[in-house]
C-alpha cells in the first residue's frame, strides 16, 4: 500500500474535510501556547518593575532589562523558520518551549541585573520560536476555506494571558513584592506542563512529513483526521485518477436541453400510403 502512497492524495484528503474535534484540540492545544507567551510577557513586565525600585536600578540599565525578552524573541523567530523546515515543526515547537520554561526557572534564581537580563532574553529564544510556528502548524492541518477562522480564533487565546497575567500580578507580586516577583518567575515556568502534553498528543504536520518523502507517517496523521472528520467518506483510493464530479444541472436546464436536443434529433420520414387505383 506505501508504494501507492503519493503525497498529492494525502493533501487532497486532508484538504476536503470539515472542522473536526480533532481540528478544534489542535486550535486548543496552540492557543494555550500563545496564552502562556503573553502570560510571560505581561506579568515579567510587572514583576521587573518591582525588581528595578527593590534593586535601585537606573533609568538606562531599567530599559535594557526590559527589553531583554525581545533580543532574545528577535533570534528566536528569525530562526525558527529554517530549523522547522529542517527538524520538523512539532520537534521545534517543543523544543522551543522547553528554552523558554528552563531559562524562566533561573530567572528566579537571579542575583543581580546582569544575570537577569540574560536568563531573560535566552527565554526569549523560546518565547520568539514558539510564537512563529503555532499558527503556521496549525494552518497546515486545515482546508483552506476554514483556515483563516481557526488561525484567528487561535491568535485570539492571547487576550487570556494578559487577562490572567494582570489578576497574577495583583495577587503574588504585589503585596510581597521582594519575593513575589521570584514567585512569579516560577509561574511562568508553568508551560513545562504543557510540554508534556504535546509530546503525548500533538501530531507532526503532515505537510512536513510529505516534503520530507515520510509518507506513511503523513497517512497516520491524515487517516486520524479522516477519522474525527463526521460523517466523512472512505478515503479514494491512491492508484485511482481523482476525477471532479459534475454538479447536476437546474431543472429547467434540463428541460431546454432536452427540448434543444429534440428539435435538433431528425425524426424519420414517414412513408406516404400507396394511393389506391
Amino acid at each position: 500500500m506505501s508504494s501507492a502512497l503519493n503525497g498529492e492524495d494525502l493533501l487532497h484528503r486532508l484538504d476536503r474535510l470539515g472542522p473536526s474535534s480533532a481540528h478544534r484540540r489542535l486550535m486548543f492545544q496552540g492557543g494555550l501556547g500563545y496564552t502562556f507567551d503573553s502570560f510571560d510577557g505581561a506579568l515579567m513586565g510587572y514583576a521587573l518593575s518591582a525588581v528595578i525600585a527593590l534593586w535601585s536600578i537606573d533609568a538606562g540599565p531599567a530599559g535594557w532589562l526590559l527589553s531583554s525578552l525581545y533580543f532574545g524573541y528577535l533570534i528566536g523567530a528569525l530562526g525558527a523558520g529554517v530549523l522547522a523546515d529542517r527538524f520538523g515543526r512539532r520537534r521545534l515547537m517543543m523544543f522551543a518551549l522547553l528554552i523558554f520554561s528552563v531559562f524562566s526557572l533561573l530567572m528566579a534564581t537571579a542575583t543581580d541585573p546582569t544575570q537577569l537580563f540574560v536568563w531573560r532574553a535566552l527565554s526569549g529564544i523560546g518565547v520568539g520560536a514558539e510564537s512563529v510556528l503555532v499558527a503556521p502548524y496549525i494552518s497546515e492541518f486545515l482546508p483552506a476555506r476554514y483556515r483563516g477562522r481557526f488561525v484567528a480564533r487561535t491568535v485570539g487565546f492571547l487576550s487570556f494571558g494578559y487577562i490572567l497575567a494582570g489578576v497574577v500580578a495583583a495577587v503574588v507580586v504585589g503585596p510581597h513584592a521582594e519575593t513575589g516577583w521570584r514567585i512569579a518567575a516560577l509561574i511562568t515556568a508553568l508551560p513545562v506542563v504543557l510540554l508534556l502534553w504535546w509530546r503525548k498528543s500533538l501530531p507532526e504536520s503532515p505537510r512536513f512529513l510529505i516534503s520530507r518523502g515520510r509518507l506513511i507517517e503523513a497517512e497516520q496523521v491524515v487517516r486520524r483526521f479522516e477519522s474525527a472528520a463526521p460523517g466523512a467518506a472512505p478515503p479514494p483510493p491512491a492508484s485511482l485518477p481523482r476525477h471532479r464530479a459534475l454538479a447536476p444541472l437546474p431543472t429547467h436546464r434540463r428541460r431546454a436541453h432536452r427540448a434543444h436536443q429534440a428539435h435538433r434529433t431528425p425524426r424519420p420520414r414517414q412513408r406516404g400510403r400507396p394511393s389506391p387505383n
